[in-house]
């Protein structure tokens, strides 16, 4: 049947551009059946819009139109009143950024001027180190002659003793003879030197009268000048002393009075130098102790005490201030809870160092440490326990993981789960409570 009507319909096929008749009648149902439901659809449209219709025919429109009318109306004089708003806030907004341009102007010359100024306190700062640098080599200067003072000191001493033992009598405008005296050398050695200090103090307001000396002897300045007449007025006496000795009968006590004389002078002379020795092993420890001092405080922070008020100190308070690590100065306010934790510490620390307390007791002063400065603060203290006795309350592991002993309260709730002798203390601060009381 199919090849028969491929023969028969073979020109209507070809006229139709299809290749059978069976393709053609498929076609054609589908699109048949497509026009129907497209019908279909178009016949219900129709009718949902008769009846769209009929109803808003049956409706009071005019009311509604009015209605829309006034609110079209309404919304107009709305958006004229909000395009006002709109232009009086764009006003607004541009003397805004004028005013922000004028803040960011003030704001770069304000961080100009904060360069200009942490310049100057970076050279005001220079110019302290070098103020600082002048003032230990004045100090060095001023220690250097106040020993040669002291070195003048004794040798005046030395030389009115031996005029003393030799009786020679010194014309004097002020004191006398009786006011010079030795050491007594049966003192310990911090009496002995007091009463040195005293003794060069008492020679000091001897004034010698140099009236019956000739005016060729009073205008020699020169050390070598001095020395030169000194060394031919003992050749003089000398040569007088030997003519005397020729001329006078011996004195049989003389020799034993110069034995005595000359072993108390070795005596003298013997503590003398003791003392110096003394002396300069002390300057040295001093001076070592001094260095050290100062390069354990400049090697890590810098800290400041400055009074209030400068003219008159004792009227107002102290301001301390502190420079961490690696950081540049800034007021103690600006540092963070830690910082301001260590600095304190550091100043605590530094005045129990200047005047010892027998206990110290801290509360809770690693709240705002880390872990390391924690570690720090422990280690440092444990350090101390020889000679101080410290009572911390802490409530992190990392700090009282180092005390010799804890002792706490717990709330009942808590007394079963703990371990046994985990917080000794408990049963001794139970049995403080009277009766009645609750262990909290």
């Amino acid at each position: 049947m199919n090849s028969v009507e491929d023969v028969v319909f073979s020109d209507f096929c070809r006229e139709i551009g299809v290749r059978n008749i069976r393709q053609y009648e498929d076609r054609e149902l589908r699109a048949q059946e497509e026009r129907k439901q497209k019908r279909l659809e178009f016949q219900k449209q129709i009718n949902r819009i008769s009846s769209n219709l009929e109803f808003e025919k049956s409706r009071d429109t005019k009311s509604n139109v009015n209605r829309w009318e006034r609110t079209v109306s309404d919304e107009e004089e709305k958006l004229e009143t909000c395009k006002k708003q709109e232009a009086k806030h764009r006003d607004e907004i541009d003397k805004d950024l004028q005013q922000v341009e004028h803040l960011k102007v003030l704001r770069l010359n304000k961080k100009q001027e904060l360069e200009a100024a942490e310049e100057e306190v970076g050279k005001a700062r220079r110019e302290v180190g070098s103020v600082a640098k002048d003032v230990q080599a004045s100090q060095k200067s001023v220690m250097s002659l106040e020993a040669k003072i002291e070195s003048k000191k004794s040798e005046r001493h030395t030389i009115l003793m031996q005029c003393k033992m030799d009786d020679i009598a010194i014309p004097m405008i002020v004191g006398n003879m009786e006011d010079i005296a030795a050491a007594d050398p049966s003192q310990s050695s911090s009496g002995d030197t007091n009463s040195t200090v005293h003794q060069y103090e008492k020679e000091a307001r001897i004034k010698i009268d140099y009236s019956m000396l000739s005016e060729n002897l009073k205008d020699l300045e020169e050390r070598d000048e001095i020395k030169k007449f000194a060394d031919k007025l003992l050749k003089s006496i000398h040569s007088l002393q030997d003519t005397l000795t020729k001329i006078q009968a011996p004195n049989m006590k003389a020799i034993e009075k110069f034995q005595l004389a000359e072993g108390k002078l070795k005596s003298n002379h013997e503590e003398f130098e003791s003392l110096r020795k003394q002396n300069k092993k002390a300057k040295s420890a001093f001076e070592r102790i001094k260095q050290q001092r100062y390069e354990r405080f400049t090697s890590r922070a810098q800290a400041f005490l400055g009074a209030e008020n400068p003219e008159e100190p004792f009227l107002d308070g102290i301001n301390y201030n502190c420079v961490a690590p690696g950081k540049r100065f800034q007021p103690m306010s600006n540092l963070s809870g830690g910082e301001k934790t260590v600095a304190a510490l550091a100043l605590l620390f530094a005045i129990h160092s200047y005047q010892p307390a027998p206990v110290l007791r801290t509360d809770e002063v690693d709240a705002a440490l880390d872990n390391t400065n924690i570690g720090k603060v422990a280690k440092y203290i444990r350090e101390k326990t020889e000679s101080l006795q410290t009572i911390v309350i802490s409530l992190k592991e990392e700090f009282y993981s180092h005390a010799d002993a804890l002792i706490g309260i717990l709330p009942p709730a808590c007394r079963l789960p703990c371990k046994p002798g985990a917080y000794r203390g408990f049963d001794q601060v139970r049995t403080i409570l009277t009766e009645g009381e609750k262990v909290k």
